[in-house]
């Protein structure tokens, strides 16, 4: 959270009468450790527009895919995001997927 700045303020809300900034910090499932951080971007930055302008998806192999939450799925090649749609429509094999993106998501997020 930052005060709220004089100029451009729009820029930077996050919530109701809340501003801030936001970094992106990509953590490793394998080893875990933080792999990547860049920012600080305006609170109000989306998310996956920061992914396209950060640089991580040159920095990460095209063999490996970026673990995120379902405001990626624009671009579900590089990103791991939970599959769409009501959970008893889902296969067997799709609720397998989503359950293991939301719990190591879980993880990563503690």
């Amino acid at each position: 959270p930052i005060q709220q700045p004089h100029s451009e303020s729009w820029q930077y809300l996050v919530g109701k009468h809340q501003w801030g900034l936001k970094y992106e910090i990509g953590v490793s499932i394998g080893i875990p450790q933080i792999i990547w951080l860049s920012g600080p971007w305006k609170g109000a930055a989306s998310d996956s527009t920061i992914a396209k302008q950060s640089g991580i998806l040159e920095s990460v192999p095209i063999n490996e895919s970026i673990l995120a939450d379902k405001s990626y799925r624009g671009n579900r090649i590089r990103f791991m995001v939970p599959i769409p749609g009501k959970k008893q429509s889902h296969t067997m094999t799709k609720k397998k997927i989503n359950y293991w993106i939301y719990s190591v998501r879980q993880t990563v997020e503690r």
